[in-house]
C-alpha cells in the first residue's frame, strides 16, 4: 500500500485498483489438497482488516469470492498491472487466462510464487 500513497493513487481518478480474494484462505474446490493442507491453517479472515487498510483510497475495489468465479464482477476492460499472489496454482492459471487478453501492451504481470520450490505447480501451470 506505500506505493499507492507514493504516487498518490486516490488522485488518479481514471484508474482502479481490484483485490480479489477469500480474504480467509483457501478454498479446497480450487486447490490440491497438498496446497489446502499447507496454506489450511495460514490465513485468518481479514477482509474487515483489507476494507479498513484502503478506505482512504476510493479507487480501490475490493471483491470477496473464490477465483476464478468473482473475475467477471468487476466489469474490467483493460489491465496495464495485474499481479497474482493466490499460493494455489488453478485459480492463478484462471486469472491469467482471464486478464491476458485485455493487458495492455506494456502490461506489468508479476506472478509471485513462479519461483519457490513449495510452489512447483504455479511454474507447471496448475493441476
Amino acid at each position: 500500500m506505500s506505493n499507492m500513497t507514493y504516487i498518490d493513487f486516490k488522485s488518479l481518478k481514471d484508474r482502479r485498483y481490484y483485490l480479489f480474494d477469500t480474504f480467509c484462505g483457501l478454498d479446497p474446490e480450487f486447490c490440491t489438497q497438498e496446497e489446502y493442507l499447507y496454506y489450511k491453517d495460514q490465513y485468518p479472515d481479514c477482509y474487515d482488516f483489507v476494507v479498513d487498510s484502503f478506505k482512504k483510497f476510493p479507487n480501490v475495489i475490493i471483491i470477496k469470492g473464490i477465483v476464478p468465479n468473482t473475475l467477471p464482477q468487476a466489469g474490467i476492460k483493460k489491465v496495464a498491472y495485474l499481479s497474482i499472489d493466490m499460493n494455489c496454482a488453478f485459480p492463478e492459471g484462471e486469472a491469467l487466462k482471464y486478464f491476458w487478453p485485455i493487458a495492455e501492451p506494456g502490461a506489468i504481470v508479476v506472478l509471485d510464487d513462479y519461483g519457490w520450490t513449495v510452489h512447483i505447480n504455479q511454474k507447471k501451470g496448475g493441476r
